[in-house]
């Protein structure tokens, strides 16, 4: 499960003049054709793949080299990432498991588990490796144009961090869509549990727009950098850098521009 939280470049649908200048070798429109919005870096769709192909022409180490160098602007972001969630504590954003004496032997109070896919542990356990990552997305023409399409604001990611653990996922979006609290009175599907460690039951509950409304304000209340709204962790410590986002993407590429233009001139 995958969070695009980021996008250090976007592509978007059209071609600007830079292309039609190919052949005569100047590729530095290229840098003035890509701007800036909020916290991405976006350029041209079609800009971008004559970019890849003119670097793998060149060799195909070095279209490899461009890639792992636009990854590297959001290595920072990711670490603070990383930080934010970590800050949180072992238990997660709701707290330790209630006392034994009132619930005996029960280790997965509220986001706290010691193991199974959402649990706050086992998203500890990889946040540093792959749990949370910057990741390049290789865009084909027309699967790229089908989702410029439907996306909302007319970009799609191509350099994104990612956050790819459960747990975390949860405590940083729960409530974004406000499907719990609008599913009041609803019966769940049927789940699993080892009951209180007397063996597993299938059950299912009604969900409680109440309850929900509880544990969103919990969580809102624990993440104090996000203002009370999802995105709780992640997208705070990513607005940070934009700043930074935007310088490196730049130098990204025009070292790029660079290489495709001393090729063509040569």
């Amino acid at each position: 499960m995958a969070f695009p939280a980021i996008i250090a470049l976007a592509a978007r649908a059209g071609r600007t003049a830079y292309v039609a200048n190919a052949g005569r070798g100047d590729y530095n429109d290229l840098t003035q054709g890509a701007f800036t919005s909020g916290t991405k870096a976006t350029m041209q769709l079609a800009n971008l793949q004559d970019l890849e192909r003119q670097l793998k022409e060149i060799g195909p180490e070095v279209l490899r080299q461009f890639k792992k160098d636009a990854k590297k602007v959001g290595s920072k972001a990711v670490g603070a990432v990383r930080k934010g969630f970590r800050e949180v504590g072992n238990y997660g954003p709701l707290g330790p498991p209630k006392p034994k004496g009132k619930r005996t032997g029960r280790t997965y109070d509220r986001m706290y588990s010691q193991n199974g896919r959402v649990s706050w542990n086992g998203s500890m356990k990889v946040a540093g490796r792959s749990g949370i990552d910057v990741n390049y997305k290789n865009r084909k023409e027309g699967k790229a144009l089908a989702d410029l399409k439907a996306a909302k604001d007319g970009t799609v990611s191509v350099v994104r961090i990612r956050v790819r653990t459960p747990g975390f996922i949860i405590a940083d979006m729960a409530g974004k869509s406000k499907k719990a609290v609008s599913a009041n009175g609803k019966e769940t599907r049927p789940y699993d549990i080892n009951l209180f460690g007397r063996g597993r039951v299938t059950r299912t509950h009604r969900i409680s727009s109440t309850n929900v409304s509880n544990w969103l304000q919990a969580l809102d209340t624990k993440a104090k950098a996000s203002k009370g709204k999802p995105s709780r962790y992640a997208y705070p410590a990513i607005d940070a850098h934009k700043d930074k986002f935007r310088k490196d993407t730049t130098v990204v590429l025009r070292a790029a521009v660079d290489k495709i233009n001393r090729r063509l001139q040569s």
